[in-house]
């Protein structure tokens, strides 16, 4: 921690995240350097170094988090209007088949058509700045990086996060600048205006060399291994299977697909050896390997962890050919403080924190761990080979585990307990692929024979990777689902972990983690104690579909439908579930099927594949809808209980809550159709009570009004979607609703809701809260008040 770069990152760290959580007023800005000042008249030395980085890490993290200008293209959106789009391609096109992927940045928009493109500011025009992502389904052109287009097209907001635990891709693609999507069947509307490779670095040697790689692997190479090999070296996925990507999840060993410090360590020995080879002079190996870092770090689009291991290789090799020692921690936070100087807004990305983490534990924790199993058996001792070939590897993958760990937890909602192993094999054979990756490029210079040669010796640490990962993830509990930690719980956890560390320093160091342990437990428990004894009601946005999740003040679940599933889309693996990881839920007391439909038991099968149900509870209506009859079979293989709702009983189990149905009876079901046989619940806690009706239509809403006051309820969940055929004045006025709650998805093509529906809910007095343009909606309720939240404000 003596190390200069060291002192240089952490307060101006500090800066970053005071100025990320507090809302800093511009003018503040100005008083930054005169208050720096007046810290070292008064106290000189370290506060006054100390005051100004934490100034300047304010200063430089507003400044680029500024507001935008106002012809910036986020104060169009949403245009609901095809518009003119001029603009300039700033990243090298992504071709997958048939179709094109860029990022255009605009410098124009037009309402009106223009045959040619005239001088700024004439005409009708409204100027813009910021990008749009552009998706062309059938190309026909060939898009290359700086090329000046004219679209045209509708622009549309790219979707926000609208359910817990979900992904946020509008927030995603803000930090990447991107604003805006559109989307093209065909560039048939796209006209290049002119061909424009301004950046000779990049145009005429970064992408050539990028598309030389990725055209070898093309031609040595087939099948997942291709996909692999991609991913390995380039950090490509686009070939990867679904089933593939989720297998390298589960097992925690997706991040060998992200280029990260060990494959730029690999391509740095690959040239260093290949220029030796090649009887070049050792100083020359090295700067001409340096040069290839650069190179390849702008190759993998200058991700962060690429970054950071190509300035501590610059460090490493430099300090070895000027013979000076240099200190790791001193080149991990020396690769920090640059990135954060150029891009203080990456400390936020997952990629950053996840590989500085993964390369801080290794640093301080491998000697550790290792010496530990050492002076607890004698055989390391005994076959010293056992040291360098089993025990350090894996005490480099407990170290790099134990401080990731905690952000897989926050990230993915999940613990791999099998990446510990399965590291073990997997990162030697990721190490044997790239090197041979990188010799089959090398080679293809010269023959293509040659390159086949390695490719297909390749092949074996390729397939023995997917082998291990098929095989770990199907070991039981390889993984465990968690909930989203708190920030308190990261900083404990790593306040822990750093004293643990630190154990055999001193006896302080000892008792200060016991002191921090016991605090903790206390804190941890005395929340638990008080917490407030709250009924949560979450409507899901699952588009045109239905699904709300109860949970109780006793910790059991309810869940009311399951949203749709089409060929492409589940709710349940989509949205359902990622939620309920989120929330650390692995079973419910009850899943509640309020009608046989796709669009309100679609993602029920996934559920009850992955999550234990105790009771499912159905209207009993014969319905012949394959989804229907996968659920019924699921529910008979897993040995659930199967219960019918039926008019005038009480669902058990939910205390202090009450849950009474109203509808259906056995009669009812026989004779309706599926909408009118939906069972409506009405559930009550203290004062405050919810009414769930599914899809009833005018017929069932008139039963209903016999009655009387049961109909009341603080909460509606509109019957299906706001369709204007379940709608009926008298019903509404009867249930007295303060709010209402619209289950519907964006753009759907029944029209929903009915605009005649929203009136008259507004003219009865209800609060409308919609799915589609509120995302989830939360209400919050301890039996006297609510709480209503929407994740898009």
């Amino acid at each position: 921690m003596k190390s200069s770069a060291v002192r240089f990152l952490l307060p101006y760290l500090l800066g970053i995240l005071i100025a990320h959580h507090f809302n800093i007023p511009t003018y503040f800005l100005f008083f930054l350097f005169p208050f720096a000042c007046l810290c070292y008249i008064l106290f000189k030395g370290e506060i006054f170094l100390l005051a100004i980085l934490i100034s300047f890490g304010i200063f430089n993290y507003q400044i680029r988090q500024k507001e935008l200008p106002k012809h910036h293209l986020s104060n169009f959106l949403p245009l609901k209007k095809e518009v003119i789009i001029f603009g300039e391609i700033r990243n090298d096109p992504e071709i997958v088949g048939t179709k094109a992927i860029f990022d255009l940045e605009v410098k124009e928009i037009s309402s009106q058509p223009y045959p040619f493109l005239p001088p700024m500011g004439e005409g009708k025009r409204e100027r813009s700045c910021g990008k749009i992502r552009v998706n062309i389904k059938e190309k026909n052109n060939i898009y290359q990086y700086g090329d000046f287009l004219k679209i045209q097209g509708e622009l549309r907001l790219p979707p926000a996060q609208r359910n817990p635990g979900g992904f946020d891709y509008r927030a995603y693609l803000k930090r990447e600048g991107v604003y805006a999507l559109l989307y093209l069947p065909s560039d048939e509307s796209v006209q290049i205006i002119r061909r424009a490779g301004k950046n000779f670095f990049l145009t005429k040697v970064v992408f050539p060399i990028k598309h030389f790689v990725d055209q070898v692997f093309e031609e040595t190479m087939a099948g997942p291994q291709k996909a692999l090999l991609k991913g390995i070296t380039l950090g490509q996925r686009e070939d990867f299977p679904k089933p593939v990507l989720a297998a390298f999840s589960d097992t925690g060993v997706v991040h060998i697909l992200a280029v990260s410090g060990f494959n730029v360590g690999l391509v740095a020995l690959v040239f260093f050896l290949f220029l030796r080879f090649l009887r070049l002079p050792h100083q020359w190996a090295v700067w001409v390997t340096l040069l290839g870092l650069i190179l390849y770090a702008f190759i993998t689009d200058l991700t962060p962890s690429v970054v950071r291991a190509t300035i501590m290789a610059f460090v490493f090799m430099i300090s070895q050919t000027l013979e000076r020692e240099v200190s790791l921690y001193h080149s991990l936070a020396l690769s920090a403080l640059i990135i954060l100087l150029l891009w203080p807004q990456d400390f936020f990305y997952v990629g950053f924190q996840f590989s500085f983490a993964a390369t801080l534990g290794i640093i301080a924790l491998t000697p550790k761990i290792q010496k530990g199993l050492i002076n607890q058996t004698s055989t390391f001792l005994k076959f010293p080979w056992l040291d360098k070939w089993v025990l350090l590897p894996f005490s480099v993958s407990l170290a790099a585990q134990l401080t990731t760990t905690p952000l897989v937890a926050f990230y993915f909602y999940k613990l791999p307990i099998i990446s510990l192993l399965s590291n073990l094999i997997i990162i030697p054979l990721v190490g044997w692929a790239t090197a041979l990756g990188f010799a089959t490029v090398l080679f293809r210079i010269f023959s293509l024979t040659l390159a086949g040669i390695f490719s297909a010796a390749n092949w074996i640490p390729l397939t023995l990777i997917l082998k291990t990962v098929e095989f770990s993830a199907t070991v039981p509990y390889a993984y465990f689902r968690v909930p989203k930690p708190s920030y308190a719980f990261l900083i404990f956890y790593y306040l822990l972990l750093f004293l643990l560390a630190n154990w055999q320093a001193s006896r302080r160091f000892r008792r200060l983690f016991v002191f921090s342990l016991l605090c903790g437990l206390n804190i941890f428990v005395w929340q638990s104690v008080f917490a407030p004894r709250r009924l949560k009601v979450t409507f899901f946005a699952v588009g045109q579909g239905d699904a709300a999740l109860l949970q109780f003040p006793d910790g059991k679940n309810l869940l009311i439908d399951a949203g749709q599933r089409t060929l492409t889309f589940d709710s349940g693996e989509r949205i359902i579930a990622p939620s309920l990881w989120y929330w650390g839920i692995s079973s419910f007391d009850g899943l509640i099927f309020s009608h046989p439909q796709i669009d309100h038991i679609g993602g029920a099968v996934y559920l009850l594949n992955h999550f234990k149900v105790k009771r499912v509870i159905d209207s009993g209506q014969i319905y012949p809808s394959q989804t229907y009859q996968e659920a019924l079979q699921k529910i008979q293989d897993k040995k659930v209980e199967y219960c019918l709702a039926r008019r005038g009983e009480k669902i058990q189990g939910f205390y202090p809550a009450e849950i009474f149905v109203l509808h259906p009876d056995s009669a009812w079901v026989k004779t309706h159709k599926v909408n009118n046989t939906s069972i409506v619940l009405k559930i009550t806690y203290g004062k405050i009570s919810f009414l769930f009706p599914g899809d009833i239509e005018n017929e069932v809403e008139e039963e209903l009004l016999k009655q009387g006051d049961l109909l009341e309820a603080t909460v509606l969940k509109v019957p299906h979607h706001g369709s204007l055929t379940s709608f009926r004045e008298e019903f509404i006025m009867k249930v007295k609703p303060k709010i209402a709650v619209i289950s519907v998805g964006e753009f759907n093509r029944f029209g929903f809701p009915d605009s005649c529906v929203i009136e008259g809910y507004r003219k009865l007095g209800a609060e409308i809260y919609r799915t589609d343009e509120s995302g989830a909606i939360t209400i919050e309720t301890d039996g006297e008040r609510i709480w209503v939240k929407g994740m898009i404000p």
